[in-house]
């Protein structure tokens, strides 16, 4: 089961799946409305407006339309998750916490009738949580922490030379940055450049990862600017 409070509304996932109660008077709170009829209870729920975004494992991911708390109703779903375990939403984006595959899925839902999946990142073998702020998504892995960054596509910048456009990887439980790739694409021509890896955010202080940079594939570039303390595997990288 899973709640979420949204001023005198509490949105609860259960049995039936979902249930709306007015909760002004905390001594006594109101069943309002429900819904039932998912594919499975859900196990995660976030409230932002009128519409309410559940997760329910083997049942994929659900947009409800909650702005008449007496009746609500779904407006549509998807069901390409292994196990959808936990979701955070900012403006148009949820992200899912996909549980099985361990990877965190970036679903684009600003227009809640037809959300589709932007993309996606390989986290960890069993991923269980996501918080997101800012630029920021944050993962938890059950076998290994908070996990980093992950690719495993080609012609990516992990940071950058602008100002603010590298970023902090510390702290990880498993690697800071891992490039790998996939019969579909080789993961290379990907360039890391102007983050602070395996320190704190003054680059004097060491905040190691347990592997601070993995690369599988060629033709990719450890560049310039990077402050780096740690553990590396970098197998075919090139350093600039």
């Amino acid at each position: 089961m899973t709640s979420c409070a949204i001023g005198n509304l509490l949105y609860v996932g259960g049995h039936p799946d979902i249930q709306i109660l007015d909760i002004s008077d905390p001594s006594n709170p109101i069943l309002l409305g429900e819904l039932d009829g998912l594919p499975w209870v859900p196990f995660d729920i976030k409230v932002q407006g009128a519409l309410a975004y559940v997760v329910n494992r083997g049942g994929g991911f659900w947009i409800i339309d909650v702005r008449d708390p007496t009746s609500p109703e779904v407006v549509s779903g998807l069901e390409i998750f292994d196990y959808a375990w936990r979701l955070d939403i900012a403006g148009q984006y949820v992200y899912i916490a996909d549980r099985y595959s361990g990877q965190l899925r970036i679903i684009d839902v600003s227009n809640p009738s037809i959300p589709w999946e932007t993309s996606g990142l390989n986290i960890g073998p069993s991923l269980r949580d996501v918080a997101s702020s800012g630029r920021y998504a944050y993962c938890l892995d059950a076998w290994n922490g908070m996990g980093g960054v992950g690719v495993s596509t080609s012609f990516n910048m992990i940071g950058g030379t602008e100002p603010g456009a590298g970023n902090l990887i510390s702290g990880n439980g498993e690697m800071g940055i891992f490039i790998g790739g996939t019969e579909a694409d080789m993961g290379q021509n990907n360039v890391i450049q102007g983050n602070f890896i395996g320190t704190d955010v003054t680059g004097t202080n060491a905040i190691l990862n347990n592997v601070g940079v993995e690369i599988h594939t060629s033709n990719n570039l450890l560049a310039v600017g990077c402050c780096f303390v740690g553990v590396y595997s970098l197998d075919t990288a090139r350093i600039a």
